[in-house]
């Protein structure tokens, strides 16, 4: 899934469950991204026939490390995506801001449906749909001091799940808030907690937790470093902190930070042996990662950070090298045009992301084109809309399915062919009550 992508009303939702803390350092391996001339072929190891290839998270060269990145929906090698998990189907949860729901249906023929919940059924109003393996989760945020849910999915009969999990309260914070899951093998996976000082270490085929990874070391004063996104690559987790100051407003830093864990040991990563100590951060040109998508086999992650909340020109994509540990590139606002939002894979080497430009009259998404080759933006928008697309992601039947992101409107589901042009829309029907439920979040499944 391509996520991984916050949506901006997940994160504000998501913010009123926490509490105040004092600004967290921004910590750094000491890798100078201008350092890294060492230029990267970011075609040479993709099928360039096949565009749906570039999202495959795992290193070709490290066969034990099969392992699922959430934002990568056509990595039909890493997750069992292929014979034994092919994905079919897509699932997009909903909210009216009261109450959650979803809309689900099949891929080849985009047929979609509507699913409001049964009598007596509830759905969590703050929840997102994450894919990691062959297993669908939605992740169920309630406020409040208690703890939060991690629901494993049926996609074909969603209110009838598999599995739920209970995540428990984190001692004197309250709700774990959880935001993002990767598979790391078929009997571990890590739960992302944004308002956790940990990762949670658990047993996807039971359920049980099994352990945890600190993260402490790399948040301020309060200890929650605000943990956002996850991808998995040559064997390590690669995650993503925001590292917000909550006593200054939630205001993020000017760079954030990217924590390296070895998923062998869930400890963090040495990223530079020659340095004395464990040197397991790397420093972002940008501040507040948002949403990401995975190329190159999964080598390189494309962090879209969306900077300040009032400053829509101060955020910027960073290009991280998870082999070599370094940042490869990045394109700031001003070459975008405005703060980056979803962004996904829509080629070996091109990737969609969309943009929120302010006009007199309002605003506009404006989905910009990237080359990853020269570290360029197009000249031109893929397409624009006048509402905001959010949770852009590469399908398996490679068009780019989207989402409406207006909270308080009547949510959509849209399909882009890679040329920009719509191919379809399906839109929630209304509701008797007059209230609006809007899309929400997007994963495909099996």
């Amino acid at each position: 899934m391509n996520r991984r992508s916050v949506l901006p009303f997940v994160s504000s939702v998501s913010l009123l469950a926490l509490g105040a803390c004092s600004p967290p350092p921004v910590t750094d391996s000491g890798v100078d991204a201008a350092a890294d001339s060492a230029p990267l072929d970011v075609t040479s190891d993709m099928p360039q026939s096949d565009v749906t290839d570039v999202t495959d998270v795992t290193a070709p060269s490290d066969a034990a490390d099969v392992a699922t990145d959430v934002n990568a929906p056509t990595d039909v090698v890493a997750d069992g995506g292929g014979p034994s998990c092919p994905l079919t189907r897509v699932i997009a949860t909903t909210t009216d801001g009261t109450e959650g729901a979803y809309v689900t249906g099949t891929i080849a023929d985009r047929s979609l449906a509507y699913l409001p919940p049964p009598m007596g059924a509830r759905v969590e109003q703050d929840h997102v749909v994450r894919r990691a393996g062959c297993r669908v989760y939605d992740l169920w945020r309630p406020f409040g001091a208690g703890g939060n849910d991690i629901v494993e999915l049926d996609p074909a009969n969603p209110y009838t799940p598999r599995r739920r999990i209970a995540v428990p309260p984190v001692p004197s914070v309250g709700a774990p808030n959880p935001y993002d899951v990767v598979e790391i093998t078929p009997t571990k996976s890590y739960l992302v907690l944004y308002n956790s000082p940990s990762l949670w270490v658990f047993n996807p085929q039971t359920g049980a937790m099994s352990g945890s990874v600190d993260l402490s070391a790399y948040a301020g004063s309060d200890g929650i470093p605000e943990a956002s996104m996850i991808h998995v690559a040559n064997g390590r987790a690669w995650v993503a902190l925001q590292q917000l100051d909550r006593m200054a407003g939630y205001a993020p830093p000017a760079r954030s930070t990217i924590v390296a864990i070895d998923t062998s040991t869930d400890q963090p990563a040495d990223l530079d042996a020659a340095m004395a100590g464990v040197q397991a951060t790397i420093s972002l040109n940008y501040g507040n990662p948002q949403s990401s998508t995975v190329a190159s086999a999964g080598r390189l992650w494309l962090i879209a950070s969306s900077g300040t909340f009032t400053n829509p020109m101060d955020g910027g994509i960073d290009v991280l090298d998870t082999m070599t540990g370094r940042l490869a590139g990045s394109f700031s606002a001003a070459m975008l045009g405005a703060d980056p939002g979803s962004l996904t894979m829509v080629g070996p080497t091109l990737a969609w992301v969309a943009t929120r430009v302010r006009q007199d009259a309002g605003s506009r998404t404006s989905v910009r084109v990237l080359d990853l080759t020269g570290m360029l933006v197009t000249a031109s928008p893929a397409l624009e809309r006048p509402e905001p697309l959010s949770d852009l992601q590469l399908g398996p039947d490679g068009n780019v399915w989207a989402l409406n992101g207006s909270f308080g409107a009547s949510g959509a589901v849209y399909v882009f062919r890679p040329d920009g042009t719509t191919l379809s829309t399906y839109t929630l029907p209304p509701r008797a009550d007059a209230g609006a439920a809007g899309t929400y979040s997007l994963a495909f499944a099996p």
